[in-house]
């Protein structure tokens, strides 16, 4: 990708990154996510200098059909984000609210 100087590394993240509180038991699952998601906040500038655009989508919700966490719309958001280069912001995030 640097050598085209585009390119796009989309990760995708969860919920109890964002809170925890949701299910206090998994406290160790929600650490790896919140690193995830502090990882992608870190290092999409240093790969947006080659034209790489490194963002995370964190689903904070069950994935399921009719619901705000179904997998089209969790689709189109990665869609997007590929879509809008260096120019997408590094991080977004389903939330029931």
């Amino acid at each position: 990708m640097a050598p085209r100087g585009r390119g796009s590394i989309i990760l995708t993240g969860g919920g109890l990154a964002l809170d925890p509180r949701t299910w206090l038991s998994a406290f160790s699952l929600s650490a790896g996510k919140a690193a995830l998601l502090n990882l992608a906040y870190s290092m999409s500038e240093a790969f947006k200098a080659d034209g790489i655009a490194l963002a995370i989508v964190t689903v904070a919700g069950r994935i399921q059909e009719d619901t705000p966490f179904a997998p089209d719309r969790i689709a189109d958001a990665f869609w997007r984000l590929n879509l809008e280069g260096v120019s997408a912001g590094p991080a977004v995030a389903f939330t029931a609210g």
